[in-house]
């Protein structure tokens, strides 16, 4: 095969090879008829003469960049389809479309019926509510509907849109499994977009500047990575249309390392949305895959394509659309905050014919029904959790002590607030927990002097709001805890071990009033007792607290937390099982997935769509086999991610059960987590689902995603035929003895690495420093999904000297 990098003569960097198609057959975009009007792109497909257009249907994709509208006939041909900017405006955008396609209807005399549209996008719920549609499937949906009908062989769906990406593979005509890009907008066609524009180049001849051209490897980390570099390659002597190129480059490798399953793309793959048409972007994909890449002339519109198709497969009796002259309306749109209920949805409210059209209610109720409207499913998580807890609490002594002891309901603290709670009660002393705390992220951001992820954050507000409310607030330090086996170490993350200490360092706190002990680390309930004595002796008013008042409560809560277990365990043995279809095992830190000031209502989401929904800490896996993975459990030493795997494994086993792995923007363990997460669902066979939430509150993203991963879960659970699961296999190889090895050491410093290598030399074993260079650096960039750059960058200089080095 091809080397994929080349040497240049003339410059130091790598170049990747030139940009031009050889296994694709790329689409003729000409049509019967094309215009602009009103920042509108129109093109008409047929001469509307010969079409029978008594039964069309509409279908509109609302994108959070762009809107699209296409009109198809009642068998499925396309008559005309119109592009145009959504501005943040996505119901003047349908507006827009709508008086471009009106105006060119009546030019031509035309009676077009429609009997049936429906909406896709991030807009689509606003806007669907707007035009009267009679459905609003997602986008992942919509597109693989499109798809399907555009070629009946697809198995790979590569879609790259404004702002997001999706990866999407189908099985006989259904979507199997799915993936959307995170937070981060570098692979999408904004990113293209932005890189165009710093490069003064409009984006109609960005393809034709870049076809035929060599361009020298660049990050695919983010726009501030690639801007570097730009400025880099334009000090090296690259010429303009080389950068373009590698841009290109830059968001395939991006969408192929954080979007795609490399390994799991299909023989026939279609690249879909408006950045397909730019044939040099597809000739970067053909170039990495070494296979043909399909591309549809309706490649930007299929979204709205695989809406109409819906809307003719439904067989629409009564149609609900209000008609394309709806542009001649005012249509005023507003935003307010619904406070019937602790979810304080976010609304968009439209007034169409002097009626308002509002959505954004979790509950789902009308906007004129003043009240809550309760949830109808036999499941919620947080209803059962709750009722296990309550039953815990019903003989706690009294309080007597005069002092109020504050609980973060944040980060380690957030899993083991019962727990506190119960084992303050018993010595007397109240407690004030900050459960319902709005907005903890906002609160902590302003405190914070540093960026965190949004979890830590979100502890910074938790601690300073009960600074104002009580006397003292309890934070103390989580580093690692004990297990059963040995060799098996446990560790809290990095910024969970350190907070308590860099929050007592902030300037508008008083450290003084922070119970800060050391709770959990290699010590004996003993030495965890004693800690705890020394911390509130201090602090507890006459009668002062005794140790043996420590050590009975201390007792009386882990008997209380084992019993809490095993209610919540005997839940989900009793409920997991039920031969009922789909259920949902939510895996993550318990402080993200189950708190409702951090996880974007998720669960609800679900639970909404009548999916009954179960956390990892209701899975008991002690009399689970668990051998295939217990080699990673042995070697990976953070306790979340451990019992995140223990959870998505035992998940493998359970017939209609699959899990939605929830984490955080910047969780660096997660990033590890995550990859073997992966790697065992699709050794098992079974879809999941990754959501990784930011500290912004805007839920349409995860929405869509939900709803594309129940579709697949569905398709998966009644399909007859399931793919055949593979062998697990994570075990490593260690060598107790080095002797007919060559040995490799990370280059950690100037000194340490030359002195270590010199001495394995001297005592004859082959022994090499590991040499880093700015290429080895930058090349390590492109492997990087989150995990700490330092990893990579090792990982990089390895292959670079093992090479060098033959």
């Amino acid at each position: 095969p091809r080397a994929f990098f080349k040497t240049a003569s003339r410059k130091s960097s790598y170049l990747y090879p030139p940009l031009s198609l050889t296994l694709s057959n790329y689409p003729d975009f000409s049509c019967h008829e094309q215009f602009v009007q009103d920042e509108v792109e129109m093109e008409i497909y047929r001469d509307p003469s010969g079409l029978d257009l008594s039964a069309t249907y509409l279908g509109l994709d609302v994108g959070s960049t762009s809107t699209k509208g296409i009109l198809i006939t009642r068998d499925g041909v396309p008559v005309m389809g119109g592009y145009t900017r959504t501005a943040s405006r996505p119901v003047q955008a349908v507006q827009k479309l709508f008086r471009v396609m009106d105006d060119w209807m009546t030019r031509k005399q035309l009676r077009v019926t429609v009997k049936g549209c429906g909406t896709t996008g991030s807009g689509r719920r606003i806007s669907g509510r707007v035009i009267g549609a009679d459905l609003e499937p997602d986008e992942i949906t919509a597109h693989a509907t499109a798809a399907v009908h555009l070629n009946k062989d697809v198995d790979t769906i590569i879609e790259i849109g404004g702002q997001d990406a999706k990866f999407t593979l189908i099985r006989d005509g259904r979507v199997t499994a799915s993936v959307m890009n995170t937070v981060c907008a570098a692979g999408t066609g904004s990113f293209i977009e932005e890189q165009a524009q710093k490069l003064s180049c409009p984006l109609s001849e960005y393809s034709g500047k870049t076809e035929g051209i060599s361009a020298p490897v660049s990050s695919d980390r983010c726009t501030v990575f690639m801007e570097r570099d730009i400025n880099y390659f334009f000090a090296e002597g690259y010429e303009r249309n080389e950068i373009l190129a590698s841009v290109l480059h830059s968001v395939r490798d991006n969408y192929l390392t954080k979007v795609a399953t490399v390994g799991k793309i299909g023989r026939c793959v279609l690249f879909q949305g408006a950045t397909a048409r730019n044939r040099a972007l597809v000739a970067a994909f053909e170039q990495k895959l070494q296979q043909p890449i399909h591309v549809s002339r309706f490649c930007h519109l299929t979204g709205a394509l695989g809406v109409a198709l819906l809307a003719r497969e439904q067989g629409i009796g009564q149609t609900q659309f209000r008609g394309f002259d709806l542009w001649k309306q005012t249509i005023p749109v507003r935003q307010e905050i619904c406070q019937l209920c602790a979810n304080h949805c976010k609304l968009t409210i439209a007034q169409v014919d002097g009626l308002p059209q509002a959505y954004g209610f979790l509950c789902g109720r009308d906007y004129d029904t003043q009240k809550m409207v309760p949830a109808t499913t036999r499941y919620s998580l947080k209803k059962m959790r709750k009722s296990v807890s309550a039953t815990g609490h019903a003989t706690l002594p009294v309080q007597a002590r005069k002092i109020t002891v504050g609980i973060p309901a944040a980060l380690h603290l957030f899993e083991d607030l019962a727990f506190w709670e119960h084992f303050f009660s018993m010595l007397g002393i109240r407690t004030m927990v900050s459960r319902h705390l709005k907005q903890p992220v906002a609160l902590g951001k302003a405190l914070a002097k540093a960026e965190f992820c949004a979890p830590v954050m979100a502890l910074h507000g938790h601690v300073a709001h009960l600074m104002e409310k009580a006397d003292y607030v309890f934070l103390p330090f989580y580093f690692e805890e004990k297990t059963d086996q040995k060799r098996i170490r446990r560790q809290h993350c990095y910024y969970t071990q350190f907070t308590p200490s860099v929050i007592a360092c902030l300037d508008p706190l008083d450290a003084r009033r922070l119970i800060m002990p050391t709770i959990k680390y290699l010590y004996t309930g003993l030495h965890t007792k004693v800690a705890l004595y020394r911390a509130l002796k201090q602090i507890s008013p006459d009668p002062g607290v005794s140790f043996f008042d420590i050590n009975a409560a201390w007792d009386k809560a882990m008997e209380f937390r084992k019993q809490d277990q095993e209610r919540l365990s005997a839940l989900f043995h009793d409920r997991a099982k039920e031969p009922s279809g789909v259920k949902v095992l939510l895996l993550g830190r318990p402080y993200t997935v189950l708190s409702d000031t951090m996880n974007h209502h998720i669960p609800q989401m679900f639970e909404k769509m009548g999916i009954p929904v179960f956390f990892q800490d209701m899975v008991n896996t002690s009399q689970m086999d668990l051998s295939p993975i217990e080699p990673l459990l042995t070697e990976i030493h953070w306790k979340y991610a451990a019992r995140i795997l223990e959870a998505a494994y035992a998940a493998t086993r359970i017939d209609g059960l699959y899990p939605v792995y929830i984490t955080s923007f910047r969780c660096s363990p997660d990033a590890f987590g995550v990859d073997y997460f992966k790697q065992i669902m699709e050794r098992c066979g079974k879809p999941y689902l990754v959501l990784e939430l930011d500290e912004h509150d805007s839920s349409v993203g995860y929405e869509t995603r939900i709803e594309a991963a129940v579709r697949a879960f569905g398709n998966h659970f009644q399909a007859r035929n399931r793919p055949t699961p593979l062998p697990l296999d994570f075990s490593p190889r260690f060598y107790d003895s080095p002797t007919d090895k060559t040995i490799v050491f990370p280059n950690w410093d100037a000194l340490t690495g030359q002195l270590i290598v010199a001495t394995f030399q001297n005592e004859g074993f082959r022994a090499f420093l590991m040499e880093e260079t700015a290429e080895t650096l930058k090349k390590s960039l492109l492997t990087n999904t989150g995990q700490c750059l330092p990893l990579n960058a090792v990982a990089a200089g390895f292959i670079h000297t093992v090479r060098k080095n033959n």
